[in-house]
C-alpha cells in the first residue's frame, strides 16, 4: 500500500528445499509516488483477516529499485500482532463494531487508523451514542473532523456513508482476558459489540451471561431482534452476532453484569476463566427481510394478530410510521403459537404508527386491560411485548385502497391497491 492505494500484490510460494515460505512482488507507481513509504499486508484466507507487516529495511518507493534479489539481503517480513478490519458499510445508516484494539493514545487517531476502500463523501458521519461524540467527514479537510478522536471496541458506533464502502480499521488483536463488556440493568440500553472473529449463534456467544439473564433481556442489530423468554432461551429474528456488526443490550435485572466472550479462533493465554464447550463452526445464512439504511434508530414490538376469520400464520406485517415503511415482520412459530417480531426503524420522533397484513389490512392495536383500539407512536429504543403477553392486533375484514410510498435501491415505490408504481405512475413489475 501507498497512500492508502493498493500497488501491488502477489501469492505467498512455499518453498520445499528451503522450508519457507516466498513472495515475489512487483511495485507499480509513477512519479508523485517517488520516496513514498510502503506498506505491507497479508491477508488470511481462512480466517478473513488483514495482518500488518513490518519488513525487516525500510522500503520506499523508487522507479528501477530492487529488494532482496542478487546479493542482497532477503527482505523478512513480520506479523507484528497489528490486524486490519475490514467491515462492509451499506448506503445510509450502519451499525458497526470492532473486535481488535485500537490505538486511542492520541487525539485525532481515526484518521490515523481508518481508510476505505473508495473515497468518503462530504457530510459521512461517525457517532457513539453512548458518549454522544461523533465527527463528520469533510472534502475540503480531507479527514474526519469533530468530538469523536478514537474508536474503542467496548462501544458499538453508527457509521453514515452516503455510499457503499468498505471501512478499514488497523489495531491489534484482542486479548483474550479484554475480550469482556459490562451490560447495565435496570432496562437501561449497553452497547454490546461482536468481540468474535467470525459468527456466533446467540446462545452461544451469550453463554456467559446465561446465569444472570431475566425474561425480558433483549440483545438488538439495527434490523433484528433476540428476546430472552420465560421459556429461559433466546427467541426472535436475530439468531447470530456477526463481526463488525454493532449491537445494543437491554438487561432488566437488577445490577451491571460483566460477561466474557470466548473466541475459538484466538488463544486463551491469561485469560483465567474456562472456556466453554463449543458446537461445530456456525454457518451464517440469515438475512434481514427489511432494512431501512435511512433510519440510526429503532424500537421493537413482540405481537400478534387476532381474527378468527384471519390465518395469522399466512401473512406477514407492515409498518408505516408518518406513511414510510418502517418494518416488515414474517410469523414465527414458537410453542405452536404465532408471533412477530417487529424492529420499527425510523428517526421521525413520534410519529404515528399504522399497523397493516400484507394484503392491506388495518391492523389495530388493542389495550391489554379495556381491549379497546389505541394509538402508539415511534419512541427509539422503546420495546413492545412479551411472548407471554404479546402486543395485540386486530385485523379488519377489508383491505385498505390506501396510497403509500416506500423506498426501494434509493427510489421512491408507490403502493396503489396492492401495486406497485414509479414517481412517474408507470406500473412495475412486482
Amino acid at each position: 500500500l501507498c497512500r492508502n492505494e493498493c500497488v501491488g500484490m502477489a501469492n505467498i510460494d512455499f518453498d520445499n528445499i528451503t522450508n519457507r515460505s516466498r513472495v515475489f512482488l512487483t511495485v507499480y507507481g509513477n512519479e508523485q509516488m517517488n520516496k513514498k513509504a510502503i506498506r505491507f499486508q497479508l491477508w488470511q484466507a481462512s480466517t478473513g483477516k488483514v495482518l500488518t507487516l513490518t519488513p525487516s529495511v525500510d522500503i520506499t518507493f523508487a522507479h528501477g529499485a530492487v529488494y532482496g534479489c542478487g546479493n542482497e539481503q532477503l527482505v523478512i517480513f513480520t506479523a507484528g500482532g497489528g490486524e486490519e478490519q475490514n467491515i462492509t458499510l451499506q448506503p445510509g445508516w450502519n451499525w458497526t463494531s470492532f473486535n481488535i484494539s485500537v490505538n486511542a493514545n492520541s487525539t485525532g487517531v481515526i484518521n490515523n487508523v481508518m481508510t476505505a476502500s473508495n473515497p468518503w463523501t462530504e457530510g459521512d458521519l461517525i457517532k457513539n451514542p453512548v458518549t454522544r461524540n461523533f465527527c463528520v467527514y469533510s472534502d475540503s479537510l480531507g479527514r474526519f473532523v469533530g468530538s469523536l478522536y478514537h474508536f474503542r471496541y467496548i462501544y458499538s458506533h453508527m457509521v453514515y456513508s452516503a455510499n457503499k464502502n468498505i471501512m478499514r480499521v488497523s489495531g491489534r488483536v484482542l486479548p483474550a482476558d479484554s475480550m469482556r463488556v459490562t451490560l447495565r440493568g435496570k432496562g437501561q440500553w449497553s452497547p454490546l459489540p461482536c468481540l468474535f472473529s467470525e459468527s456466533t449463534p446467540v446462545s452461544e456467544a451469550l453463554a456467559d451471561y446465561f446465569d444472570n439473564a431475566t425474561a425480558g433481556d433483549m440483545v438488538k442489530s439495527h434490523d433484528r431482534f433476540a428476546y430472552f423468554s420465560e421459556d429461559k432461551k433466546w427467541e426472535g429474528n436475530l439468531t447470530a452476532l456477526r463481526p463488525g456488526e454493532g449491537y445494543f443490550f437491554r438487561r432488566t435485572g437488577e445490577g451491571d453484569v460483566v460477561i466474557n466472550f470466548y473466541d475459538k479462533n484466538r488463544p486463551n493465554k491469561g485469560n483465567s476463566v474456562p472456556r466453554k464447550n463449543y458446537m461445530p463452526a456456525y454457518r451464517d445464512t440469515e438475512t434481514a427481510v427489511f432494512h431501512n439504511p435511512n433510519a440510526a434508530t429503532n424500537m421493537t414490538m413482540i405481537a400478534t394478530i387476532e381474527h378468527q376469520s384471519y390465518k395469522e400464520e399466512d401473512t406477514s406485517i407492515r409498518v408505516y410510521a408518518n406513511g414510510e415503511l418502517a418494518a416488515v415482520a414474517q410469523p414465527q412459530q414458537i410453542d405452536g403459537e404465532t408471533y412477530y417480531f417487529l424492529t420499527i426503524q425510523s428517526d421521525n420522533m413520534d410519529a404515528k404508527l399504522r399497523f397493516e397484513t400484507e394484503d392491506g389490512r388495518e391492523l389495530r392495536l388493542l389495550d391489554d386491560n379495556t381491549s379497546q383500539i389505541i394509538s402508539l407512536r415511534n419512541c427509539p429504543d422503546s420495546h413492545y411485548g412479551s411472548l407471554r403477553s404479546p402486543a395485540r392486533l386486530v385485523a379488519t375484514d377489508e383491505p385498505t385502497d390506501r396510497v403509500y410510498k416506500i423506498i426501494e435501491d434509493d427510489h421512491v415505490i408507490i403502493i396503489r391497491q396492492g401495486e406497485r408504481y414509479d414517481a412517474t405512475g408507470k406500473k412495475l413489475n412486482k
